[in-house]
């Protein structure tokens, strides 16, 4: 029976709209391997609407399900080379987990058609129809093809299980994460003084809150961003460790009402633990975005098992220590697509109990909004 072409889009719609008068859903899946591109996906989708009810509305209702794989054709046709019929069975403890993380996913979403999230919610369409749904929308295409090869439901929401479960957490923590500040301007260093002494005093604080340098460390970095008003005025130098004996004590008590741990130091613990996942981490060590992606990438490149990176810059804790939250910044490495890294960060910011705030948008950094509290090292 297979191969056989059916046709352009329009032949496809009357295909569908046959079968769900017959009761049955006729389900595309374009073959994971061969996806067809992005304008011809949108074609079949359209071709599956029901005039007046939608590409949702024909699901309630129906029977049972058939899925077709399609392979697109360079003339704008599509070849069918596999099909399954779903028969709805009673639901097991799988499905109902996989059902339920759906619906909560989409309830979550507010970009999901309200349609779509009530008739996962009230049970309007088979179990089978639902779990068809979430296979089609499985983003990773070999366990795409291992749901679809299963022989039961069950089968089938054992393996969509973790995905959607994690998708669900993911977007009821983005719904209740509030939304990042409008990012400072390229040129806004907050308070930072034009005098080279009030300069020395808001550095030597902003080191101290920061938390990530010891108190030892602090004359190299001092010595580095003043080096040549030093020169002009030795008198800097001489002031250099009153400075920095004023902002550590002035920390150490600011540090007595501190929970512990804080929400950064929960941060860190959960940063150090990346790389276990092959995630190299960087925070705050350059001052742009583009200083610390080149050096993580020349650092992934000496480490076989690096996948990606997470980042947060110099100006980005500048911005959280003066209150607005964190904005912290990611990308893949080697296969890696930076989303797969972002979605790791956020699962381990989940799992820490911090909130977050990230769109699914790889140009977008992922915002914590957090009161910057650290303890100095000691």
């Amino acid at each position: 029976m297979f191969p056989f072409n059916v046709g352009k889009p329009a032949s496809v719609k009357a295909w569908s709209r046959a079968g769900a008068a017959g009761g049955e859903l006729v389900m595309i899946h374009p073959v994971p391997d061969e996806t067809p591109d992005v304008a011809a996906s949108f074609q079949i989708i359209q071709s599956m609407e029901v005039p007046g009810k939608g590409y949702m509305g024909q699901l309630q209702g129906l029977g049972r399900i058939r899925i077709h794989e399609l392979r697109a054709e360079a003339d704008g046709s599509f070849t069918v080379v596999g099909e399954t019929i779903d028969t709805p069975e009673e639901p097991g403890p799988e499905c109902a987990a996989v059902l339920s993380a759906v619906v909560r996913s989409i309830l979550a979403n507010p970009t999901m058609p309200n349609e779509a999230a009530a008739m996962f919610a009230d049970g309007a369409m088979p179990v089978s129809v639902a779990l068809e749904f979430a296979c089609f929308n499985h983003p990773d295409p070999a366990t795409k093809r291992a749901i679809l090869s299963a022989s039961t439901l069950e089968e089938r929401a054992a393996l969509a299980r973790p995905h959607y479960e994690a998708e669900a957490a993911r977007q009821e923590a983005r719904d209740v994460a509030p939304r990042p500040p409008p990012p400072a301007p390229e040129d806004d260093f907050g308070e930072y003084p034009d005098d080279a002494l009030e300069g020395m005093r808001y550095v030597a604080r902003s080191l101290a809150a920061a938390g990530n340098h010891r108190e030892r460390d602090f004359p190299r970095v001092l010595e580095s961003e003043f080096d040549e008003a030093m020169e002009a005025d030795p008198v800097l130098r001489n002031k250099m460790l009153e400075i920095i004996g004023d902002a550590v004590r002035t920390q150490r008590r600011s540090e007595a009402s501190f929970p512990d741990p804080t929400p950064a130091e929960r941060l860190h613990a959960l940063l150090d633990r990346l790389p276990d996942q092959g995630i190299l981490v960087d925070p705050g060590g350059e001052f742009t975005q583009q200083d610390a992606i080149g050096a993580l990438e020349q650092m992934g490149a000496d480490v076989p098992s690096a996948r990606g990176y997470v980042l947060y810059t110099e100006r980005d804790l500048q911005t959280a220590l003066r209150g607005h939250g964190l904005n912290m910044g990611f990308g893949g490495l080697r296969d890696t697509c930076s989303e797969v890294i972002a979605q790791a960060l956020c699962a381990a910011l989940t799992k820490a109990g911090l909130p977050w705030w990230w769109p699914d948008d790889p140009a977008v950094k992922v915002f914590v909004p957090i009161r910057w509290q650290r303890r100095l090292p000691r």
